[in-house]
């Protein structure tokens, strides 16, 4: 396995972990922004706040409604992250500064924060298109309050992730990742080796 598809995957699995903790955090904050899961809620789904309910969905539990919604919105939000991360390394490359430091770590934060607020918008149109929502969806107002929550805890957990684990493309990442696809393919070596024998 060469260093650069080590460093490929370690930036992939990363941002995958990224973009599905944001999916997760922004579709429960958006429910609950929307009365679709408060506390004592009973069975049923109400179509963000209306007094009818939505097609198809009408006795669905809030919690399976959040993991569906949650989980169809994990592949928009994996690629927003994707996206973001390769224009915030390249924006920090071209400023020089690509290591771990503050500036880059705030550079993905506000980059994949911004990703995940259009990620909510184009997941809006998507979800109301599959789960007949009411004639036209959310008002556009609706979709920018949305867009900016989306922003505020997308923004969040970038932070978090940018400082516990760096940024996707650090060198630390990319030479520990390094190290265990070394480790890894000696002990194939040594285990061949010894099945061999």
């Amino acid at each position: 396995m060469t260093f650069a598809r080590v460093a490929t995957t370690s930036v992939l699995v990363r941002t995958l972990l990224l973009g599905t903790a944001q999916a997760c955090v922004v579709v429960y904050v958006v429910h609950r922004r929307h009365g679709d899961m408060p506390a004592g809620h009973p069975a049923g789904h109400h179509a963000h706040g209306a007094d009818l309910p939505v097609g198809g969905t009408a006795g669905l539990d809030p919690t399976v409604h959040y993991l569906r919604d949650a989980s169809l919105a994990v592949p928009g939000f994996v690629i927003a992250a994707l996206v973001a991360t390769l224009v915030a390394y390249r924006l920090c490359r071209g400023l020089g500064d690509e290591g771990e430091g503050v500036a880059p770590r705030l550079v993905f934060a506000v980059a994949t924060g911004v990703s995940a607020a259009v990620a909510t918008v184009a997941g809006a149109a998507v979800h109301a298109w599959l789960f007949e929502d009411p004639p036209g969806g959310l008002s556009a107002l609706a979709q920018g309050a949305d867009a900016i929550v989306a922003l505020r805890f997308a923004f969040a957990v970038a932070v978090v992730f940018a400082l516990v684990a760096g940024v996707p493309w650090s060198r630390s990442a990319r030479d520990s990742a390094a190290e265990r696809a070394h480790i890894r393919s000696e002990l194939q070596a040594r285990l061949r080796a010894e099945a061999s024998v």
